[in-house]
Formats: structure tokens, C-alpha cells, sequence
């Protein structure tokens, strides 16, 4: 069993961190030994902190340095022999340099050492000044998330209050205002049903009375009459001024359809100059005998004038299917009577 001497430095960053082993005192040359004596195994190299321990690396550095040790013990020296040995016949000189050798190796050493101790006090603080940095972060972040999380629970409370809120308002809508509103629906509902009622009965009066008062429904044949067979003049010149009015209103038509077609630039110019010249000579001519008619002795200009008697022979042709007899215009009585 070999003894030999070890140094096992424990650094700040422990376990996280492994340990720092040196051989004391030096050998010459080992594989796993440095020259400033600092142990190098498989073991430090892989380092874990959730499964390597101190224990584990004394065994691991007694199996490697109980299979090649790294130093090895001198014999003791006789104190007492009868017959003269090569040491005591060395020179002084020689342990004069043994020593001095010696003292330098231990020189060496203890500068290797300080090296060391100063190398693991530069580690030290930087792993303190990592550890700070850290801790701040942490600190920083924690605070941070503490923040959103304490106004992410302010907003969410808040919603939720204002969703119970809603809630007991439907609640109480729903036992108090909902019942009140469909009552008063459905008494509004009844109404318009007597309303839609009494309309309907009147709709069907006012459709047997139009079947009484239509002569095609009577006889029972289809009403073939036209607006010229229904109004019929009081005198011949009461009909040439209604066909004088209807010209007038067709070529004041033509007129406008003629100025459409020009401006599509569906005919030329020179025709539409043309056709205008001969339709306003016709219109001329229509108004003249219009206005000739209508000046009877002893009375002025008559209430409307061909204008009007045009919009009023329009209106007339599209009542093809109403009874003339219905007709009471104030304006109409002095030029037309029922069929």
C-alpha cells in the first residue's frame, strides 16, 4: 500500500465545479501528473455535479496511482554498519548540491503553489462576479414577471366581475323586464291581427264594390273598350283640339328622342337638322290651330292650356280599365263627358 501525499483545493464553484487535486511533492514524470503537479484523470475531466462526488475521486486517484505511483519512498539509511558504505565516502560537495537542489525544488514549488492559489482566487471572483450577475438577472426577471402576472390578474378579475355584472343583469331581465316586454308583445300582436282583420274585410268590400261598378264583370265579358271609345267629346271642336293636344304632345316627344339619338351620335347632324326644321314647322302649325280653337267669342284663353290638355290625355290612356263615370275633374267638364 502506497501513501503518497496529496493537496485537494475546493474551489468557489463547487460542485458545479471540480475539485483541484496537486501531488506533493512533484515527480519527475508521470501521465497523469503536470509539472506543477496537478492530478489529470478521466474522472475530473468528465465531471458532473448531480453525480460525481469527493469519494468517488479518492477512489478513482487511488485504483490509477495504485497501479503506477507517482512517487516513490527511499529506503532509510543504516545508523550504525561495521564496514564503510559508498554514502559515507561521498564528498560534502556532493550533499552541498543535494541540498541546494532540494531547497530550489522547493523554491519552484511554492512559487507554483502561489501561482495557483492566485489563479484560484482569480477564479473565485470571477465566479462570484458571474454568481452576482446572475442573481441580478434572476432578481430582474422575477420582478418583471411578477409585474405582468399581477396586472394580467387585475385585468382578468376585472373582466370577470363586469361578466358577473352582466350576468345578474340578464338575471333580473330575465324575472322582471322580459316577462313585461313579451306581454306587451303579444298585446301588440293581437292588435295588428284585428287590424290585419278589419283591413283585409275592407279590402274585400272595396273589391266588390269595383265588381259591381266594372260593366266587364256584370255581363260577364272582357272589357275590349278603349280611352278614345269611352271619352267622347262635346262638339266637333272639342275633338280637334284633343287630337291637335295628343300631335303636339308626339312631336314634342319625337323633338326629345331626336336630340337623345343625336347626342349617342346614332344619326348624322344634317338629318337631325332636317327632321327638326320639318317637325317644328309641323308643332307651329298644330299650336296655331290649337290656340285658334280655343279663342271663342266672349271668353278668354281656356283653364289649361295644350300643354296640360296633353299630360291630362296621357294619364287618361293609361286609365283604360276605369270607369269613366268616376271621373268628377273640375277641369274636364267644360270639354268632355262620360261615355
Amino acid at each position: 500500500i502506497y501513501q503518497i501525499p496529496m493537496d485537494i483545493f475546493i474551489p468557489p464553484g463547487y460542485p458545479i465545479r471540480p475539485p483541484i487535486s496537486f501531488v506533493r511533492p512533484i515527480p519527475e514524470r508521470h501521465p497523469h501528473v503536470g509539472r506543477d503537479g496537478m492530478v489529470y484523470l478521466p474522472y475530473l475531466h468528465s465531471w458532473r455535479p448531480h453525480s460525481h462526488k469527493m469519494t468517488q475521486l479518492a477512489v478513482s486517484m487511488s485504483t490509477v496511482f495504485g497501479k503506477d505511483p507517482p512517487l516513490f519512498t527511499k529506503r532509510p539509511q543504516p545508523t550504525e554498519s561495521a564496514a564503510p558504505t559508498p554514502q559515507r565516502q561521498a564528498s560534502s560537495s556532493t550533499l552541498l548540491q543535494l541540498q541546494n537542489a532540494q531547497r530550489l525544488k522547493e523554491a519552484q514549488l511554492e512559487k507554483e503553489a502561489s501561482e495557483a492559489n492566485k489563479a484560484l482566487e482569480v477564479a473565485r471572483k470571477a465566479e462570484e462576479r458571474d454568481t452576482r450577475i446572475k442573481t441580478d438577472l434572476v432578481s430582474k426577471l422575477t420582478a418583471k414577471l411578477q409585474s405582468n402576472l399581477t396586472s394580467h390578474l387585475t385585468r382578468e378579475r376585472r373582466e370577470i366581475l363586469s361578466a358577473l355584472e352582466d350576468q345578474q343583469r340578464l338575471e333580473l331581465a330575465s324575472q322582471t323586464i322580459i316577462p313585461s316586454q313579451l306581454e306587451h308583445l303579444n298585446s301588440v300582436k293581437d292588435k295588428l291581427e284585428e287590424e290585419t282583420t278589419k283591413v283585409d274585410e275592407a279590402t274585400e268590400k272595396l273589391k266588390n264594390l269595383l265588381d259591381q261598378g266594372n260593366p266587364a264583370s256584370t255581363s260577364g265579358g272582357a272589357d275590349k273598350s278603349t280611352v278614345d271609345d269611352r271619352c267622347v267629346p262635346q262638339s266637333p271642336v272639342m275633338a280637334q283640339m284633343l287630337d291637335l293636344s295628343a300631335e303636339n304632345a308626339s312631336i314634342t316627344d319625337a323633338l326629345y328622342f331626336l336630340d337623345k339619338a343625336l347626342a349617342q351620335s346614332t344619326i348624322p347632324l344634317d338629318v337631325h337638322q332636317k327632321t327638326v326644321r320639318k317637325l317644328a314647322k309641323r308643332q307651329f302649325m298644330v299650336r296655331a290651330a290649337f290656340d285658334q280653337d280655343t279663342a271663342t267669342p266672349g271668353k278668354g284663353k281656356p283653364v289649361f292650356s295644350g300643354t296640360a290638355c296633353m299630360a291630362k290625355v296621357r294619364l287618361l290612356k293609361t286609365l283604360k280599365l276605369v270607369d269613366m263615370s268616376c271621373l268628377k275633374w273640375k277641369h274636364f267638364n267644360n270639354y268632355f263627358v262620360s261615355a
